[in-house]
């Protein structure tokens, strides 16, 4: 099969595709409208759409570029045809061409990343004039995948379909379940003999911190913990001060780890094994990859009710559904007087589950699918 994916390069989860054996087996093109490239992956060869320009550093500039690439793209590679052209993100900068793909293409998949897609009001305008040119729309959440509908009810509920994205992380995290963990909290720079809780994964204020560390601070069972707080992506240089003084004056009677530099992969697969306890009170969330890791590091989730992870459910995983912040200090504090029992019951269990189901290869066998069958 002739794939063309558009997304930029460093997106995550376009690696976690063309890291994969059966995908890359196929003839794999990339237009990455952020960077002004088309990439042929099988040849290696990098074609730049635009000339380089020190005043594509400017927001606005940068933003236009990316219709032009697009079009110049059209023009320059008009023969090019494809069996899958799959839009990891749809954005305004890629909407309109989908008209035009659809001459040169068998089936198109819209991959929904964020709710922001459909409830933005000019996204929603502009976009529903090309949804009828696309065969299938895929969504990791189940409760997001409904809710797209309702504001898109034209649309074959047939062409909607619930489907997680690959994780190529996830093998990190797998790759060091057997190793010894006091290496890692050394690593980490973790005290070993204390229950670790993560209280966040980005510098986003869609982390709720404020609320987060206004509830931690209520814990009875200080001394049995070390929290930890990524901040090493997302959000702004602002925001994240704000959080750490946040974190020194109201959490300073707690062992606190703080991480603010770059992790490497691996080094996030270490956060993960070493995390006991997961908090996620975020405002909206398909599913983080995150979350997946952490389960598979056989670590318990506290997570919003409100974000609804279906797949979880329907997998059978233990993890607590938190309806307000009110309820978090006392779920964590239960948490950590049941940890060892909890652990016993659950953990393993948790992480066999997402080892099965969620694994890269695991959730790559089913895209491969996908593509066969459009593709028939």
């Amino acid at each position: 099969m002739k794939i063309l994916y558009i997304r930029n390069k460093e997106d995550g989860y376009f690696k976690s595709f063309i890291s994969s054996d059966i995908i890359i087996e196929n003839n794999i093109y990339l237009l990455d409208l952020k960077n002004r490239e088309f990439t042929d992956y099988n040849s290696g060869k990098v074609i730049h759409l635009l000339g380089k320009s020190k005043f594509y550093n400017r927001k606005i500039i940068n933003y236009i570029s990316r219709f032009i690439a697009a079009l110049a793209f059209l023009i320059k590679f008009k023969h090019y045809s494809f069996d899958i052209c799959h839009i990891l993100n749809i954005k305004r900068e890629n909407f309109w061409i989908i008209r035009f793909l659809k001459k040169r293409t068998k089936k198109i998949i819209i991959t929904v990343y964020g709710r922001s897609t459909y409830l933005f009001r000019i996204k929603r305008f502009l976009f529903k004039f090309v949804y009828n040119n696309c065969d299938v729309f895929t969504f990791q959440n189940l409760n997001t995948l409904e809710e797209f509908h309702q504001f898109n009810p034209k649309l074959d509920t047939q062409k909607l379909v619930e489907l997680l994205l690959p994780i190529e992380q996830i093998d990190y995290v797998y790759n060091l379940s057997n190793d010894d963990k006091s290496a890692l909290y050394e690593k980490l720079n973790l005290k070993k003999d204390l229950i670790h809780i993560s209280c966040s994964s980005t510098i986003s204020a869609y982390d709720q911190h404020f609320k987060v560390i206004n509830e931690l601070s209520k814990i009875k069972n200080k001394e049995k913990v070390q929290l930890m707080f990524l901040l090493t992506y997302g959000g702004k240089k602002e925001y994240k001060q704000q959080v750490i003084e946040k974190i020194k004056n109201d959490l300073s009677d707690f062992e606190v780890r703080i991480f603010e530099s770059y992790l490497a992969s691996k080094d996030i697969a270490s956060y993960r094994m070493c995390t006991d306890i997961y908090i996620n009170m975020r405002t909206t969330d398909n599913i983080a990859g995150a979350i997946l890791e952490t389960l598979k590091a056989g670590s318990f989730l506290l997570s919003a009710s409100w974000l609804k992870y279906n797949v979880l459910d329907k997998l059978g995983v233990y993890y607590k559904k938190v309806n307000t912040f009110s309820e978090l200090a006392p779920e964590i504090d239960y948490h950590i007087e049941k940890f060892q029992e909890l652990k016993s019951r659950y953990s393993q269990t948790n992480s066999s589950i997402i080892e099965q189901n969620c694994s890269h290869k695991a959730i790559i066998s089913q895209w491969v699918d996908l593509y066969q069958k459009l593709n028939r």
